[in-house]
């Protein structure tokens, strides 16, 4: 019994949070509400607990608080010997009150050892752009980043969130930082205008299209210890995803850093990506206020990419780039030219 006890103790606090965590949600909405409001609660139909609660992630906080405590309980009673049922008749005979024998002292370490084996260690994490493009094959690095700064979706499947926001977070840096729309790791798909840079599990479908690029994150082990214990696969279909031609200057640019950068240090490349990102950055801006000042743009455009040092393939970056600048930038912008 004491044995059962000691295994049992630790869960009590994390069903004590959930239960707190619910109680002061409750009391929250039970204060806010007016008593008219509450006696009003019989003639109403009932609504969800998360709505009640206005908790929208209350599924989500129980799965991983309840997860938690099953896998509390498997470590604690995996060395647990459980006593075959043919010698029960014998177990009784023998005066015995219990079917499960407690482990001896072998087994008792051989469970904590296991135990802290089986320990949730953080994911790895891609730390800089190297470990991420050594793991790409031919031309995946090139359109990898043209899918980025064009404005198409890429999205990241992989089973450890972590490892997957790394990529993610790789990725953000070849674009300006108002052009990084929310992204993260979800359970579901979102569509291209609501996250540009989108991280899922492998198991969700993601659709099909030429404006979408996927890479699967995979690991051979359960629970990766090391970056090398991954692979990326590029999810490319060749009449989908091609590479425009010509490439984007920008593109050439960045692939060139990211060469650089295996035998320099990771703080030179950073700062001369920044340097390049915001050049183009500031040739949006240019395009984008020479654009609205044109009387017959069709025919001044040939001039102004001229002038710009861009090609007919950079004018997609060069309007995905002020395309996310919000009507209060854009007008300021046009204030300041006028």
């Amino acid at each position: 019994k004491q044995w059962y006890q000691r295994r049992v103790r630790h869960l009590q606090p994390m069903f004590g949070e959930v239960i707190r965590v619910l109680c002061e949600k409750s009391q929250a909405i039970y204060d806010s509400e007016s008593q008219s409001v509450r006696q009003l609660d019989g003639l109403r139909p009932l609504r969800p607990l998360g709505t009640l609660l206005k908790f929208s992630d209350l599924h989500t906080f129980l799965h991983q608080k309840f997860s938690r405590i099953l896998y509390s309980l498997e470590t604690q009673f995996l060395p647990l010997t459980i006593v075959p049922p043919g010698k029960l008749d014998e177990m009784a005979r023998q005066g015995s009150q219990s079917c499960f024998c407690q482990p001896p002292e072998s087994q008792d370490s051989y469970a904590r050892e296991r135990a802290e084996t089986l320990v949730e260690a953080p994911s790895p994490k891609f730390t800089n752009i190297t470990e991420f493009s050594d793991m790409l094959k031919g031309s995946d690095l090139k359109l990898i980043i043209q899918n980025v700064v064009i404005g198409n979706q890429v999205v990241v499947r992989g089973q450890h969130p972590a490892t997957v926001d790394s990529i993610l977070t790789l990725l953000s840096t070849f674009l300006p930082h108002h052009c990084v729309l929310n992204f993260g790791y979800l359970h579901h798909y979102e569509p291209c205008y609501a996250c540009r840079l989108l991280g899922l599990p492998l198991s969700v479908h993601v659709p099909t299209s030429g404006q979408i690029l996927v890479l699967d994150v995979m690991s051979a082990v359960e629970r990766p210890r090391d970056i090398k214990s991954f692979g990326i696969e590029v999810r490319r279909c060749p009449d989908l995803h091609k590479l425009l031609v010509p490439l984007p200057k920008i593109v050439d640019e960045i692939t060139k850093l990211i060469d650089i950068s295996k035998s320099h240090e990771t703080e030179t490349y950073n700062t001369a990506l920044k340097a390049v990102v915001q050049n183009w950055a500031s040739k949006s801006i240019s395009y984008f206020l020479a654009v609205k000042s044109m009387i017959d743009a069709s025919s001044a455009e040939a001039k102004l990419l001229n002038i710009l040092q861009a090609d007919e393939n950079d004018v997609l970056v060069l309007k995905f780039f002020k395309g996310s600048l919000t009507h209060h930038e854009k007008n300021k912008l046009l204030n300041e030219v006028q």
